[in-house]
């Protein structure tokens, strides 16, 4: 991945940086092992076992960030996953029939591409004068997200994930530290078809340090 920022822009002392990753595919090799037993505390029996291999899309993430000033920020990002190309050699009906199905459970045809969006935007009242007060230089930032996801029950049915977030980020008297509290909620699902809607809610709480380089030895 990589990053690009460029200056002046739309109009001076803005930036827009425009940045982007991809992690290639990838195949894992694992082994089914179905076992008998009753009870945790009995040893079990080995039933079958089988080795086979599967295969994992790649990954691509695409983002753009403009600052147009000290006081605000906007971001724009994008995932994006193609599981349709997703591949198992424990499909085969020989090879699994001591495990009654195919792996995941229904075959590669419930799985879907994945996709993600999200933005949000940032507002530093007091960006251009440090002394304007605690409040003043305290970031207020929100977005939402929404996404497609990688599950797809009966082999037509798409699943979806929306999520709005928010937080602040307070300055401290440590030049370059700030503690970040941030919130999220969302739900992601749905109840048709006896299916399962999830509504979840969160808050994280972060202290980032700053470096202070280039610091005058003080006199003895």
């Amino acid at each position: 991945g990589g990053t690009l920022t460029f200056a002046n822009v739309f109009q001076e002392e803005d930036a827009l940086s425009v940045g982007s990753s991809v992690a290639l595919p990838s195949t894992l090799t694992g082994t089914r092992v179905r076992t008998r037993g009753q009870g945790r505390n009995l040893s079990q029996d080995t039933i079958a076992s089988n080795s086979g291999n599967v295969s994992l899309p790649l990954r691509s993430r695409l983002g753009v960030a403009y600052k147009p000033n000290a006081t605000w920020i906007f971001t724009l990002d994008g995932l994006y996953e193609p599981w349709s190309s997703f591949s198992s050699t424990f499909n085969s009906s020989s090879q699994d029939a001591p495990f009654n199905g195919p792996f995941p459970d229904g075959g590669s045809d419930t799985v879907a591409d994945r996709w993600r969006i999200s933005g949000g935007g940032q507002v530093v009242p007091g960006a251009n004068d440090p002394l304007s007060g605690f409040l003043s230089n305290t970031a207020y930032r929100i977005g939402a997200a929404m996404e497609r996801l990688y599950v797809q029950p009966e082999g037509t049915r798409n699943l979806q994930s929306y999520a709005i977030t928010g937080g602040f980020s307070f300055p401290t008297s440590l030049s370059g530290t700030r503690i970040d509290i941030n919130l999220k909620a969302g739900t992601r699902g749905t109840t048709d078809a006896s299916l399962v809607r999830d509504n979840y809610y969160g808050v994280a709480f972060h202290v980032n340090f700053g470096e202070r380089w280039f610091q005058r030895r003080k006199l003895r």
